[in-house]
């Protein structure tokens, strides 16, 4: 192909799939999972596009970033858009399970339902996350059951706090 040697075009292809641009499939199997048995890309059957975010789905990824003061990385590549929804799949695992440890104390105390209602849905959503067949799937997931990412991360913000003050505000 446009007078590559078949050397070149392994590493061509490798290159563009650990970039994120491309996915090589066997069947219903990706290089990925595939790879210690079948080492050549060209033993397998299609090459298809990358999965990647929409710019709508970017930009609100940015937003979801800068709300929850997590780093993002200057130029977006597919790879970089996998790393950095994993990235904030992490930190909702994380706050995942700080918020249901909080729950369970907020279950305990009378006149929290409110509350308890509030935590239970930031929990729902951050466990959209792990949703879908790949991580940004189950990013899109998480756009879709949170609407705006603005008011998201403002409210995931507010709710940060309260694990620690919950002493007071009930005191209150």
């Amino acid at each position: 192909v446009y007078g590559l040697v078949p050397d070149q075009i392994h590493l061509l292809l490798l290159t563009l799939l650990v970039q994120g641009e491309l996915d090589i499939i066997k069947g219903h199997q990706s290089f990925r999972d595939a790879f210690e048995t079948l080492i050549n890309p060209l033993q397998y059957d299609r090459i298809v596009p990358g999965r990647a975010l929409s710019l709508n789905e970017l930009r609100d990824l940015e937003v979801l970033c800068d709300g929850l003061h997590l780093p993002t990385p200057k130029h977006w590549s597919v790879l970089a858009q996998k790393r950095t929804v994993d990235q904030l799949r992490r930190f909702g695992t994380r706050q995942r399970d700080q918020f249901s440890e909080f729950l369970i104390r907020l279950r305990a105390e009378q006149g929290t339902e409110e509350l308890a209602a509030q935590v239970e849905k930031l929990i729902s959503h951050w466990l959209a996350l792990d949703k879908g067949e790949h991580e940004l799937q189950g990013f899109q997931q998480f756009l879709f059951e949170i609407g705006s990412p603005q008011r998201f991360a403002a409210e995931a913000g507010e709710m940060m706090s309260l694990p620690s003050r919950l002493d007071k505000l009930l005191r209150e």
